[in-house]
């Protein structure tokens, strides 16, 4: 690719990244043409976490929660039974809380108070990411966050030392 054309695609980056809200947290530019898939929500929920079992916000909405839900495969909360480990891209539209509990902790296992311990990612307040392929949890060995998630919770920044 000659200079020119360097810079000018250059420019055109810099041109969508400004387009962007801020804080949109967008998982890899192979997706760049679904993004607005999952813009589209970014004022709908307010206060809750958001799951859909395919990429880029699209197929079947997994659940809506404006709390914690320790076990995404039993019979209670906004996440039920077969919604576990079937999450492909998640959205955190947290508000302001006075505890500063509005960023989310998605774990690879179900149980709340320990279920940290076999994995866990966080989504900061305002975020999304549309395709979870290629994150990973931290703790009990990693492994990929996509298809994996049975439990959340609303966090502070202070309690994540993973981000996706």
């Amino acid at each position: 690719m000659n200079r020119t054309r360097m810079m000018l695609a250059a420019a055109a980056a810099g041109l969508l990244m400004a387009a962007l809200p801020a804080g949109t947290a967008v998982a890899d530019d192979r997706g760049a043409g679904l993004a607005d898939t999952c813009s589209q929500y970014r004022t709908s929920w307010s206060g809750a976490v958001i799951a859909w079992e395919d990429t880029w916000c699209t197929g079947t909405r997994l659940g809506i929660a404006y709390g914690n839900d320790v076990n995404w495969s039993d019979g209670s909360g906004p996440f039920q039974g077969s919604d576990n480990d079937r999450a492909s891209s998640v959205m955190n539209n947290g508000t302001w809380d006075a505890n500063g509990l509005v960023h989310v902790a998605f774990y690879r296992d179900a149980g709340g108070g320990d279920a940290w311990r076999n994995g866990y990612a966080c989504l900061k307040q305002g975020q999304y990411v549309g395709n979870l392929a290629q994150r990973v949890f931290v703790g009990g060995g990693g492994g990929e966050v996509a298809d994996a998630i049975s439990s959340h919770q609303w966090v502070t920044f202070e309690a994540c030392s993973s981000w996706m």
